[in-house]
Formats: C-alpha cells, structure tokens, sequence
C-alpha cells in the first residue's frame, strides 16, 4: 500500500482529489501565509486597502513575488516539511489513541 503523505487537494477538472504537497508546490509554485505575503509586498498593519492595493499593483513587488513563489524548494525545505508532516501524523494517532481510550475504555497494548 502506497503511504500518502503530505496531501492538499488538488483539481484535476471538476474533481478535487489528494495530491502530495510537494508535488503541487513544484507544479503551482510555493504558498504563503498572511505575513509572507505581506512581507513580500512590503504591506503593514496601518495600510488602507487603497495602499495595500498599490502595493499589490506594483510591478517590482509582484515580480519579486513571483520570483519568490516559483522558487523551487530546497533538499532542506522537503526536509523540514516531511518532519512536519511526521510529527503531525504522531500528533494525530496519539489523540486518536487517547480518544479510543476515553470513550471505549480500550487502551493500546492491553
């Protein structure tokens, strides 16, 4: 059986199905959080929206960008998301376990 790890959706047409995250960065390019993107486009807290849009306009800004986003992630960056992902996955089957135990009284390994 073929393990999935790290998925997002993904489209293909109409449909949306599990696609590996790395994949899909070095297909669509990186994703960013809200102060990435603002970092990127030099955005602050005290910007109207009137500014946030000239920002978001600006030519310099939307190159560096798009620079940004169609960068290839590094051996070290795959790492740190696949350690992510792991530590997750341990995340997840521990609360699971915890909850198994709780409601059902079952307990791994008894």
């Amino acid at each position: 059986m073929k393990r999935l790890a790290g998925i997002t959706k993904g489209s293909n047409g109409d449909r949306l199905h599990p696609r590996r995250i790395i994949d899909v960065y070095n297909e669509q390019g990186r994703r960013f959080t809200d102060e990435e993107f603002n970092r990127l486009y030099g955005i602050t807290e005290d910007d109207s929206v009137k500014v946030m849009g000239e920002k978001m306009k600006d030519p310099q800004r939307t190159a560096v960008y798009d620079m940004e986003r169609e960068r290839k992630l590094s051996d070290d960056e795959i790492k740190e998301i696949n350690r992510n992902i792991s530590l997750t996955r341990d995340d997840v089957k521990t609360m699971a376990d915890r909850v198994v135990e709780k409601v059902w009284g079952f307990k791994k390994g008894s």
